[in-house]
């Protein structure tokens, strides 16, 4: 019934791998800060690591040397499903020198903006057909920027070389 170290698997004078129970708490523990906890498969001396949870908090899936809160090997692919759908993945992925985020159906858009207590607001559409709404989330163009924020400046390249503003 009581609180602390409960099972200690390897401990010097002051210091223990081990569990420990706190009040709504299951600790798994490692005796320094420099000490990881890692996950996998098969036995000690045959372990196949599969993620990591570093000393100072960072976590690692698929490499053991995370060097942000949360990494990822150096390889390409998928790298979070946010949303199994029934057509696809909701995610992010990388491929190459792109970044990508991405739907799982054609329809899909895909939304920027900001939340304040559990309420997006929205500043920018991507649709499914590849117009690009600021403004609006029905942008029906390839890029449509509301009357409200019509005061943005766009410029680019003209025929002459120059810029055109709009």
């Amino acid at each position: 019934q009581a609180l602390g170290d409960k099972i200690s698997l390897w401990s010097n004078s002051s210091n223990s791998y081990g569990f420990g129970i706190q009040s709504g708490l299951l600790q798994i523990h490692s005796d320094i800060s420099a000490s990881d906890i890692a996950f996998g498969y098969g036995s000690s001396s045959a372990f196949t690591e599969t993620m990591r949870i570093k000393g100072n908090g960072n976590v690692g899936i698929g490499i053991s040397t995370p060097n942000a809160p949360l990494g990822f090997p150096p390889s390409l692919g998928k790298k979070i499903t946010l949303y199994p759908g029934a057509t696809g993945d909701v995610g992010m992925a990388v491929w190459g020198n792109l970044f990508q985020i991405y739907s799982d159906n054609p329809s899909a858009d895909i939304a920027f903006g900001y939340d304040v207590a559990g309420t997006m607001t929205e500043r920018m559409r991507i649709k499914g057909n590849g117009n690009v709404g600021i403004g609006t989330t029905s942008p029906q163009d390839r890029l449509h920027i509301s009357a409200a924020d019509a005061s943005l400046a766009l410029f680019g390249p003209n025929a002459s070389g120059g810029h055109l503003y709009v």
